[in-house]
């Protein structure tokens, strides 16, 4: 007989066995992640991490950023679990276990992405004078997700093109964009232009 949980002694290679109704618990719990959800960018350092577990459980995480990161516990005896933390600018990538009662485990791999800087535009051409309607620009920016040229004047009215970043741009440490538009409606006028 089993002087305690019957998967604890079996763990231990110890032969038990329970009375003849009793069902052994060898599942492992699952782990919903509410909040943050992978993949996620998020703009802001501090997140509520919102989980929830299928049954009451133990939950811990590691950075796995960090070589030899040390288990942390998020909450013990919980199935749902609510609290605002502080994460790194950029990429993070954590690694949650979760263990019920029975001491079954089963560990869950979560990425993210912290991106609270602003863009920064560094370059723009054309500087000033002719334009033949290409536009250039470079910028600082790890996840960028849209880029508009707009050009024009009050005369003939502002237009905009929306760059396509996967194949009108290059990125080595800044990103680097071109496109050309259709600026004959606007000869011999003057324009302005500018991206965001």
């Amino acid at each position: 007989i089993c002087p305690t949980n019957i998967n604890f002694c079996n763990a231990l290679d110890l032969t038990c066995s329970g009375t003849a109704n009793t069902t052994l618990d060898t599942t492992p719990p699952n782990l919903t992640f509410i909040s943050p959800q992978e993949g996620g960018v998020y703009n802001e350092r501090a997140l509520t991490l919102s989980l929830s577990a299928s049954e009451t459980s133990r939950i811990e995480f590691r950075d796995n950023s960090i070589g030899n990161s040390q288990w942390r516990t998020v909450c013990s005896d919980c199935q749902n679990h609510a609290s605002t933390r502080s994460f790194k600018e950029g990429e993070n990538n954590w690694l949650f276990k979760v263990t019920d009662e029975s001491r079954n485990s089963a560990t869950y791999e979560i990425t993210f992405y912290i991106d609270t800087k602003v863009p920064k535009i560094s370059l723009t051409e054309p500087k000033d004078g002719f334009s033949s309607g290409i536009f250039k620009v470079k910028f600082l920016e790890d996840n960028p997700r849209e880029l508009i040229v707009k050009y024009g004047n009050s005369e003939t009215g502002i237009r905009n093109k929306s760059l396509n970043i996967s194949s009108e741009c290059s990125t080595s440490r800044d990103t680097t964009c071109e496109t050309t538009v259709d600026l004959s409606d606007y000869d011999e006028e003057q324009i302005n232009y500018w991206f965001e």
